[in-house]
């Protein structure tokens, strides 16, 4: 019963894509992706390949504990669990010297691990040819090991989640895939990008590559947004190369798809415990360019939660008003005033001038 309201849902979901360009609609098989990395025998899974204790030891603690066992993990991952294939060594003679031919169809068992695409490459030796399925089942990554970007990126994200940092996928649609992490120590959400070893460097692709962005979206279990202000340093520069789809048409898709994911999400939650719950989660995936600017009072105007922060007075206790905290600070300045700008002369005050009145400044 629950796998054909999953199917519903997913099929309503369509429908309200339909109307859009055909690589919006294709955006949803990316949340199935990412929803997929919260089943527990595959979180196990690969816990059991992750060196935990010894990646531990490493931790730099002058740090915060988060941030630095990231640093560690994606090192790790680049320089001992994965490794880079452009093209696959020769199964015949074992050489490196093979070059990319073509392609074939996936065999039912590729299929099944969720191969769409299937390399051949001939080796200059031996002439023999080796396929090179490029798998996207991350329980069959963490045995391969192997991959371009969106392997890593995939093996890595599911990594992630196993540790129990949350996670986002993120696709570059001028061909590149990488992962975000959410920092509780910083309140905001990291690049990582495990092909470099890169943390928190989201400039990295406009300054050091050169690559001319246009879509960043990143796909996390509960939402799903556009990220792409995060990895440009003038979206402005950036919008006239957004030609795939209107801005309007890619905020429908996306609005609609992270709706779903949140929706989902909450399913396990009793109701009350699902409108905190989707109050914050909605919080923290908002881009932290748009949350720093919007003010509590026109958050309230707007109808949407506000979110004190931790430790912060409710308004009944906000303590005086400015009339009455006004007070107190006069009466200090007049005694100031007393001791310090009284001429010898008693009685006589000096004319300050405004660069000793205000360089000198009150006490606090």
């Amino acid at each position: 019963m629950d796998a054909m309201m999953e199917e519903q849902h997913l099929a309503m979901l369509q429908a309200k894509l339909s109307s859009l360009p055909p690589k919006l609609q294709n955006q949803v098989g990316s949340l199935a992706t990412v929803q997929g990395y919260e089943m527990k025998p595959l979180q196990r899974q690969a816990l059991d390949e992750i060196p935990v204790l010894a990646l531990d030891a490493a931790v730099d603690p002058s740090e915060s504990y988060e941030i630095s066992f990231m640093r560690v993990l994606v090192r790790w991952f680049k320089h001992e669990f994965f490794s880079w294939t452009n093209a696959p060594r020769c199964e015949h003679c074992g050489s490196t010297e093979t070059k990319t031919v073509g392609r074939a169809d996936p065999t039912p068992e590729e299929k099944h691990f969720k191969a769409n695409t299937v390399e051949v490459a001939a080796c200059s030796k031996c002439g023999g040819q080796t396929r090179f399925p490029r798998y996207n089942d991350p329980a069959k990554l963490l045995q391969t090991r192997t991959g371009r970007c969106g392997e890593w990126a995939n093996c890595f994200t599911l990594v992630c989640r196993s540790l129990g940092y949350e996670a986002r996928h993120v696709h570059d649609w001028t061909d590149h895939v990488w992962t975000e992490v959410f920092s509780d120590s910083k309140q905001r959400w990291l690049h990582v990008d495990a092909c470099e070893a890169a943390l928190d460097s989201p400039l990295m692709y406009e300054k050091g590559w050169g690559k001319k962005l246009t879509y960043c979206i990143g796909f996390a279990r509960d939402h799903v947004v556009d990220v792409t202000r995060r990895y440009t340093q003038s979206f402005e520069e950036l919008l006239p190369r957004r030609t795939q789809c209107s801005e309007e048409e890619l905020k429908k898709a996306v609005s609609a798809i992270d709706e779903f994911a949140l929706d989902r999400s909450l399913v396990p939650y009793p109701a009350t415990v699902a409108v905190a719950r989707r109050a914050l989660l909605s919080a923290r995936a908002m881009p932290k360019h748009r949350r720093q600017h919007t003010s509590p009072q026109r958050r309230r105007r707007s109808g949407a939660p506000v979110e004190m922060p931790r430790g912060a007075p409710s308004g009944a206790s906000l303590g005086p008003t400015m009339r009455q905290r006004r007070r107190p600070l006069s009466a200090r300045k007049r005694a100031w005033n007393k001791q310090a700008h009284h001429s010898p002369r008693r009685g006589t005050k000096v004319h300050r001038t405004r660069r000793q009145r205000y360089g000198r400044g009150w006490p606090s």
